[in-house]
């Protein structure tokens, strides 16, 4: 599930960076180790680009976590797409993800999805409510 998105750090002529925060959960009984991934990302339909994460993490057992990553994504592709994004206050994501997790000292790959839609006028009145803008 997509959690939150912030500018990075980085790119270079043509591209900028965004770090996606993806909220990776463990419906299992059992704790999972989580020794990376990649994540093709879609925004309004549009394919922005694949994150890769070499980090390993452990998630308890029934519980979840986030994990940061970084996306360098084409500013010409997306220049239109994120006009129309800012003014509709409205965004639908679609996640495609592959993480591998290790059990036993084996490692296996298990693909993953999830898509949603983010209000950015809902989250705005949210946060005017609870008194921290």
């Amino acid at each position: 599930m997509l959690s939150n998105l912030a500018p990075g750090q980085g790119g270079g002529v043509g591209e900028a960076a965004l770090n996606f925060v993806i909220r990776l959960e463990n419906s299992s009984p059992e704790s999972l180790t989580i020794d990376g991934g990649s994540y093709k990302i879609y925004l309004n339909g549009i394919y922005v680009g694949q994150g890769l994460s070499n980090q390993t993490l452990e998630i308890a057992r029934l519980s979840s976590t986030t994990i940061t990553v970084p996306v360098y994504v084409s500013t010409v592709r997306l220049m239109g797409s994120l006009y129309r994004v800012l003014k509709s206050n409205q965004v639908s994501y679609r996640i495609h993800g592959r993480v591998y997790v290790k059990r036993g000292g084996v490692l296996k790959k298990y693909k993953a999805s999830r898509e949603g839609m983010v209000d950015f006028a809902e989250v705005q009145e949210t946060l005017e409510r609870m008194g921290t803008k």
